[in-house]
């Protein structure tokens, strides 16, 4: 996400009646009896804050209100599930999360952006869960147990949302739902049917209030037959209803279990600041950030050594008349 995609969703909000930066997650559901339709920003992939927890809160100031931490390739910081090239990381190097890593999971504890753990290694998942305050968020995964894929999300894992409160959203990619195989005419595999098994499995391990969907139809390519696009959602709640789901189940599907969560992060937020917990100055890679306290920090010292100089040569000085 960029300071152009931004301004990009700030035009369609006006065209399109859609609410895009919502400052507050508690305004969600305000917004939805208004007739329109909230739409969070988020940042997938956490290089784009440069190593800078500043430009994290920029972001936040901006509307963005989740990050996934890494991308294809990872941010330095956090070991990813899949190199730039889409090859499977089998070694998480960095444990993880370096130290930086982990402290932006805390400051977006702080700020209110969701922690969003979709693209990161089983490792990182681990990692992140360990270091929150607040429930996370898998944006667009399925899950590994019925899918061998390195970006879905072990049952180990998912049991554990239970009780960090967070949410698995089930993606439409097909290579993430049945994995890279095709049929007859060149279609992929996987279809509806194996979408709506790995929703059955998801709530089988993590519990119904913590599943949703998360299709990634803004960037992905090659999907499950049958969920083509946005037009066809109506075909996998059909299928959930033919499996028994009641339409409270499917409320919480369909985007009250992710609208929990959101407001979850906010009320931690507010928490944190009444608890007097400070904006963290960290910083990771070869730029050094210098914050405004260092600065005149630096700057007091520079003018008290500069006093101290000329004081000395002002006691050296030779006094009028005098003798050698």
């Amino acid at each position: 996400m960029s300071y152009g995609c931004l301004l990009w969703l700030s035009v369609m909000a006006v065209n399109f009646n859609v609410e895009i930066l919502t400052v507050l997650f508690r305004q969600v559901r305000d917004i939805f009896k208004a007739g329109k339709i909230p739409s969070m920003c988020g940042i997938e992939g956490g290089h784009q804050i440069g190593g800078s927890l500043r430009a994290l809160r920029m972001f936040h100031m901006l509307g963005a209100r989740y990050m996934t931490l890494t991308h294809n390739g990872g941010p330095g910081w956090g070991d990813p599930a899949v190199e730039l090239d889409g090859s499977w990381c089998n070694e998480a190097p960095l444990g993880g999360l370096n130290d930086f890593g982990c402290a932006v999971v805390k400051e977006m504890n702080r700020v209110g952006m969701v922690v969003d753990i979709s693209h990161v290694h089983e490792v990182t998942m681990a990692k992140a869960l360990d270091v929150t305050r607040a429930p996370v968020m898998f944006s667009h995964s399925s899950t590994r147990a019925l899918c061998g894929h390195p970006r879905d999300v072990p049952d180990e894992i998912l049991c554990r949302l239970k009780e960090n409160g967070g949410v698995c959203m089930i993606v439409f990619l097909s290579k993430f739902v049945a994995g890279e195989f095709w049929v007859s005419g060149g279609k992929v595999g996987a279809t509806v049917i194996e979408v709506a098994d790995h929703v059955d499995h998801c709530v089988k391990i993590a519990g119904i209030d913590h599943v949703g969907i998360g299709g990634d139809y803004d960037g992905g390519q090659l999907f499950a037959r049958g969920l083509e696009d946005v037009s066809k959602y109506p075909v996998l709640i059909c299928e959930l209803l033919k499996r028994g789901y009641t339409e409270e189940q499917l409320g919480k599907l369909l985007g009250l279990n992710v609208i929990r969560v959101l407001e979850d992060c906010e009320r931690v937020s507010r928490e944190l600041k009444a608890a007097g917990e400070l904006a963290s100055e960290e910083h990771w890679g070869p730029e050094v950030y210098v914050t405004n306290m260092e600065k005149e920090k630096a700057l007091l010292q520079a003018e008290d050594n500069a006093g101290k100089s000329k004081t000395s040569e002002n006691g050296n000085e030779e006094l009028p008349g005098s003798v050698n």
